[in-house]
């Protein structure tokens, strides 16, 4: 028997109720719920889960996995554009407390305020609990990071150190930093919907600097 050449209405449920609901149901419940019996649910979830038994139904997961991931991304520039947008609003209408706070929210997002060498050790238990996740934080806080052997940070953190000045030199202090320039910026995010999608330079040790358009 040949592999099927296009996903059942059932197959295309389950792949749907797995990835909408991930989190919330079990594999298992979105195989009952697509209509598999109950009493073989559990083996067919993880049957259609696999990529030699069921490619089309794998194939279809990772492509709404990835739709879903893209819709909600949370990135850098977007984070912070969105709350300077905030900023802007509340200041339209007076609410200055409001814009305050965005504006603060904004610097912490940025890493302008690690508040602590101790806050910064936090941040390494986080990255070294979380192993298989590449972590990358930007900041500006030079005089904590003087604090901190550089053997210390853990390998799936990626410190930048940031510059103070659009179009100001990369600091000198840390081997990686991020500049803000008004030419000449190496970040693609604005030319893709200011979104990361597969660039992972941020993150990337071999590159010394990143350099960000102003906007």
């Amino acid at each position: 028997m040949g592999v099927p050449k296009q996903l059942s209405e059932q197959q295309k449920k389950f792949a749907e109720l797995l990835v909408y609901n991930e989190g919330r149901k079990t594999p298992t419940e979105c195989a009952i719920e697509s209509g598999y019996a109950e009493g073989s649910a559990h083996v067919r979830a993880s049957e259609l889960r696999n990529p030699n038994k069921f490619p089309l139904v794998a194939k279809y997961i990772g492509e709404l996995r990835a739709e879903m991931q893209k819709k909600y991304e949370v990135t850098f520039e977007r984070h912070i554009t969105e709350l300077g947008r905030i900023r802007e609003q509340a200041l339209s209408k007076g609410a200055f407390s409001a814009a305050a706070n965005a504006e603060v929210a904004r610097g912490k997002a940025a890493g302008l305020y690690i508040q602590s060498v101790k806050h910064l050790l936090k941040i390494f238990h986080v990255c070294r609990l979380t192993p298989d996740v590449a972590h990358w934080l930007p900041t500006r806080e030079a005089g904590l990071l003087s604090k901190i052997p550089q053997d210390r940070v853990p390998a799936n953190l990626t410190i930048r150190l940031s510059a103070t000045k659009v179009d100001g030199p990369a600091p000198g202090s840390w081997p990686l930093t991020s500049t803000v320039v008004t030419t000449g910026r190496s970040c693609p995010a604005p030319d893709q919907g200011n979104a990361c999608v597969d660039c992972r330079a941020c993150w990337d040790k071999d590159i010394r600097n990143i350099a960000y358009g102003k906007h």
